[in-house]
């Protein structure tokens, strides 16, 4: 199944957007509104398994370029669009880097400890054993 059919996955996104809209919708701040919860939601998704894919080679400008894009290059662009002041940027790149790390944490990392892929990846080996 792809990887962007998973129902999981995209019952998690749909919980995501919702979280997003409603915050947005609650805290009223001028730089966050639908439209921009539901582009940068959804540039996440769509290059998550591209950014894991980076990490799991160490192409860490890939990574990183995928990291800005989805955080700061959406945002910055949607609100030139709308006219509006970027005034919170570097706010709003904290913030959203943390989100983009979680979903990286529940789309990527925790279904590689589920399926027991996790020891490819650690920079370390195992000590078990050894004595």
């Amino acid at each position: 199944m792809s990887w962007y059919l998973m129902p999981w996955r995209i019952a998690t996104l749909l919980i995501g957007l919702l979280l997003l809209v409603l915050g947005a919708d609650y805290y009223q701040f001028g730089d966050w509104d639908y439209g921009i919860s539901v582009l940068m939601a959804l540039a996440t998704y769509a290059l998550m398994p591209r950014f894991h894919a980076a990490l799991l080679q160490r192409d860490w400008l890939v990574a990183a370029l995928i990291l800005v894009f989805c955080v700061d290059t959406t945002y910055t662009a949607y609100l030139q669009a709308m006219a509006m002041t970027l005034e919170l940027r570097w706010v709003n790149f904290g913030a959203s880097a943390s989100l983009f790390g979680f979903c990286w944490i529940v789309w990527c990392l925790l279904p590689m400890l589920w399926q027991g892929k996790i020891r490819s990846v650690l920079p370390f080996k195992s000590v078990r054993g050894q004595a």
